[in-house]
């Protein structure tokens, strides 16, 4: 008060005159530990599933102009391969073999989210969560905003087929959802990478502030056939079979008919594109992140 700006007292003890003020500021600590306050949040996927298209094995005919095995009329249909696919695709995410994450540097200001490979240890009790290091292959910065209201998900129905669409997860608010456009997106090292256009990842929050899931989870977009061509599955039994031979699987077409054909154009850069439509169902559980170093 006046009494300590003038040097006097207000207790009646003898003073020095001077009196320092000092205002309490805002470090980002934790008002508990004192340590830093982390404003970023990491999740692993934790689940990843194909939707749409379903996946085929067929077996070649005789091509009679090459006399090989490859490409002839008389190719015959083996199976729908889809569950056995996102099965093994399961078995390496809960093995640690495939580690995606999606981190969110600063949730409080969400505009963007990372997505990066890692190398990711079980927890050692159960319910705890796991430890992941970043790896070195390089990240995927994708801009992303927060939902509140009804329609997170914004995919052409149109283009996915009848019997697949109602089992796309549809997430409702409080949904993450990422501006539509190009992105590439893990499928483990049993696939490769989805180079996706007009692609669009969504995934519902469990809680809104502090999530800690992702729930109901899709990415969905257009895959050209070129980029499927080139990416491999180690099929059981049929070894490895490019991506696009189990996406377009005419030969299966009389047997699931509800399922096939596959095929799609889009006009890339002007140019029609053969490819097809899809969408991969996901979760994902927050996870204990070390930056390296």
């Amino acid at each position: 008060g006046a009494a300590c700006l003038t040097g006097g007292s207000t207790s009646g003890g003898d003073t020095t005159g001077t009196t320092t003020t000092t205002t309490p500021t805002t470090t980002g600590a934790s008002e508990t530990t004192g340590a830093p306050f982390d404003p970023s949040i990491t999740l692993r996927i934790s689940t990843m599933a194909f939707v749409d298209p379903h996946l085929f094995i067929t077996e070649e005919g005789m091509d009679t102009d090459t006399d090989t095995g490859t490409g002839g009329a008389g190719a015959s249909c083996v199976n729908d391969v889809t569950m056995l696919v996102n099965g093994l695709l399961n078995s390496e995410i809960t093995d640690g073999k495939f580690n995606l994450l999606l981190r969110f540097e600063d949730f409080a200001e969400v505009d963007e989210v990372r997505l990066l490979d890692a190398a990711c240890e079980p927890p050692a009790m159960a319910g705890a969560q796991w430890i992941c290091t970043p790896g070195t292959a390089p990240t995927v910065n994708l801009t992303t905003q927060i939902v509140a209201e009804p329609g997170c998900r914004n995919l052409e129905p149109d283009v996915y087929r009848p019997v697949n669409l109602p089992m796309i997860n549809d997430p409702t608010p409080p949904c993450m959802r990422t501006t539509r456009g190009s992105i590439t997106w893990p499928v483990s090292g049993l696939v490769g990478s989805l180079d996706l256009r007009e692609a669009q990842v969504v995934a519902m929050l469990d809680d809104a502030v502090a999530p800690s899931k992702l729930i109901d989870g899709v990415v969905y977009g257009f895959l050209p056939m070129s980029v499927a061509q080139n990416l491999q599955i180690d099929a059981p039994l049929f070894g490895l079979v490019d991506l696009w031979s189990v996406i377009d699987a005419p030969a299966c077409t009389t047997t699931y008919p509800d399922y096939l054909p596959n095929v799609d154009m889009m006009k890339i850069n002007g140019i029609e594109v053969q490819g097809a439509w899809l969408a991969i169902n996901f979760t994902a559980e927050q996870v204990e992140y070390r930056p390296k170093g």
